[in-house]
């Protein structure tokens, strides 16, 4: 017995310790891998200027940007999350074929997306940051998992983990603190969504079935009039696209229930008509589209993707008439008010 009680102590003893390395390491690793957040007090987190290629007011950008200028070309800002955040995405593959469009004109594309942001964290992004530079354009990307007022947020050592439960929280259980548990609470959730495979409708299983609740779109509304509405302060025109959530292209879940599928997509053209804004919504082309694969998890986008929605975002910019021709740049600059 006693030989017994003992193996046991050592057992608990050796499988603590081996808990205790394992969590260091991935404390460790969580921090290296976070070091390109800082803490915001308004937007909870936001680019570090440290990392290669953001700027002082924390998008990525090269270089710092001054006031738009209409005379010296086009500037169209684009914010919104990591959909639209890819280094190589549709946002730098716009710049270049709007560039290539129009060769004799200087055309600026301002990727201010930030990952994980919701519409609330891009409209006070907007209003306290981005509107004192100006543009001709604010296009704003929507996501469906943007229902929320915080949907991540940095915890101890910079540490980025998703809360998905609307109002930020001030501490958490301490289990939620653990980066082992919540590396084994990853695991978990991956096998329940390889299982989710098999669900008609997997939204209602995860941080997206928020798009489908009706009670968030209110608020919704709010956040994008008053993106619209500082667009205009900024002297620029204002328009959105929203790109599809995967499992709103399955067959199976438009035939059960065309109208519930697209409820998200319904809500924010209901939304852009009322606010007389120009609205893309890409889940037509994304449905109809033979090109290979759009989506690397169901969310972000593939090259193929990508490439995608550059073209149909080019197209969009021209149909509706979103970009200043030569002679209005011209004729606003003479309509400015002088210093």
């Amino acid at each position: 017995m006693r030989r017994l009680a003992f193996a046991t102590i050592v057992f608990v003893i050796s499988l603590a310790g081996l808990a205790a390395v394992a969590e260091f390491t991935l404390r460790q690793r969580s921090d290296a891998t976070t070091s390109w957040l800082v803490r915001d007090p308004a937007l909870n987190y936001k680019l570090s200027d440290a990392l290669d290629g953001v700027n002082s007011l924390g998008i990525r950008h090269p270089e710092e940007l001054g006031r738009h200028d209409p005379a010296v070309g086009v500037r169209i800002l684009v914010i919104g999350d990591s959909v639209a955040w890819d280094a190589d995405g549709f946002v730098h593959r716009l710049g270049r074929r709007l560039r290539a469009a129009s060769p004799d004109r200087h055309v600026e594309v301002i990727n201010a997306a930030i990952p994980g942001y919701t519409t609330y964290q891009q409209r006070r992004f907007l209003e306290r940051d981005l509107e004192p530079l100006g543009a001709d354009l604010v296009l704003h990307q929507y996501c469906l998992n943007d229902n929320y007022r915080f949907l991540h947020e940095i915890e101890e050592g910079g540490r980025w983990v998703i809360i998905a439960d609307g109002p930020r929280r001030t501490s958490r259980p301490w289990w939620q603190r653990s980066a082992l548990l919540r590396r084994v609470a990853f695991r978990l959730r991956a096998d329940t969504r390889e299982r989710d495979e098999q669900v008609l409708y997997p939204w209602e299983r995860n941080e997206f079935r928020t798009a489908w609740a009706p009670e968030t779109w209110p608020e919704q509304e709010d956040h994008i009039r008053a993106i619209r509405d500082s667009a205009h302060r900024m002297n620029a025109r204002f328009a959105m696209v929203t790109v599809p959530y995967e499992p709103q292209l399955s067959d199976a879940a438009l035939r059960e229930d065309l109208d519930y599928t697209l409820y998200p997509q319904r809500q924010l053209a209901a939304i852009a008509e009322r606010l007389d804004t120009a609205h893309l919504d890409l889940h037509a082309v994304f449905r109809a589209s033979r090109e290979g694969e759009l989506y690397t998890d169901k969310i972000h986008l593939t090259d193929v993707g990508h490439e995608l929605v550059a073209a149909e975002l080019e197209a969009f910019l021209d149909r509706e008439r979103l970009l200043p021709t030569p002679a209005e740049s011209v004729d606003e600059v003479a309509r400015a008010p002088l210093p």
